[in-house]
């Protein structure tokens, strides 16, 4: 009995020795439409924080945290599920469409109720860069019935470029667009949630952001349409 016991209390110690995995910030996809929140930038220089795996012991308020990239008072962040006692997961596009993110502190940002974020404001020319990746999405629409279109590539090493494409004609849901487009004839499907073979995206608004998700197969290989949009206010759309 003492045998099991001794063995028993250092498989415990072992157990509760182990640290826990560090949460992080900044894999540069859409995780999960459904989670996403929306608060607005409250102090005038509010800078991103690094996570534990680009600087030890990060997040915190300690400077060394701090990041390069810095938001103003008035700016629209996306947050994640990911969070802690003090720092929340955030997510800004700039008009260029170039994606930061980073932790912020919940002490500078002000949640905005889900039923003010969503909105129909769809039409548009919409734009991100993730890295290796970057897409384009236009949406027109014409009453209740969206004509989207959307061009995307992903550049690898020793210039290798693959490249996708989606165009679908569908009516708003539940404040989604979503489709599956068919590879054979390049017809629109209706969405589904299984997997399949086909193309399929889904795409809502949160503020002044475009979040689409994707499945790989819209294009050649690591090609995605997943990401957060911003909208390029310099192009016009004409919905005649």
């Amino acid at each position: 009995m003492k045998q099991y016991f001794k063995l028993y209390s250092l498989f415990f110690l072992v157990l509760i020795a182990v640290p826990a995995k560090a949460q992080s910030c900044g894999n540069n996809t859409v995780a999960n439409l459904d989670n996403i929140s929306t608060a607005i930038v409250l102090e005038s220089k509010t800078h991103f924080i690094a996570d534990e795996n680009e600087i030890q012991k990060c997040p915190s308020s300690n400077v060394q945290c701090q990041k390069k990239s810095y938001l103003v008072s008035g700016d629209t962040v996306l947050l994640t599920e990911q969070k802690n006692s003090k720092f929340v997961c955030a997510s800004y596009v700039s008009a260029k469409g170039n994606l930061f993110q980073g932790w912020l502190s919940k002490d500078s940002l002000k949640l905005i109720p889900a039923e003010e974020a969503t909105n129909n404001d769809w039409n548009g020319i919409w734009k991100t860069n993730r890295g290796s990746n970057s897409s384009i999405i236009t949406i027109k629409s014409s009453e209740n019935t969206y004509t989207i279109t959307g061009e995307a590539e992903w550049q690898g090493m020793n210039d290798v470029i693959n490249t996708g494409e989606i165009s679908g004609t569908i009516k708003l849901n539940n404040n989604i667009l979503a489709f599956v487009m068919n590879s054979m004839n390049g017809k629109t499907l209706p969405y589904t949630e299984e997997n399949t073979n086909n193309c399929k995206i889904k795409m809502i608004k949160k503020g002044p952001y475009l979040l689409a998700e994707s499945n790989l197969a819209c294009g050649g290989m690591n090609v995605t349409f997943s990401g957060i949009y911003h909208r390029q206010a310099s192009v016009k759309i004409d919905n005649r």
